[in-house]
């Protein structure tokens, strides 16, 4: 059986659920720098996103990701 956008919604909770992780490993590794260092090292996240236009946005991306 195949629920219409079950897919769809998989792939978004799998694309934030990565970006997540992603941060969370970024900030273990901000951790080990001296504090004065941290913020200058921090990297920006930036997400490029192809979709269909004609059909209806799933998932919504965090304000602070460009």
């Amino acid at each position: 059986m195949s629920i219409p956008g079950l897919c769809r919604r998989n792939a978004t909770d799998r694309n934030r659920y990565a970006l997540a992780e992603l941060q969370k490993d970024v900030d273990t590794e901000l951790q080990k720098l001296p504090e004065a260092e941290r913020e200058k090292n921090r990297p920006e996240f930036a997400v490029y996103v192809v979709h269909n236009k004609l059909k209806e946005k799933v998932g919504k991306l965090p304000t602070a990701i460009p």
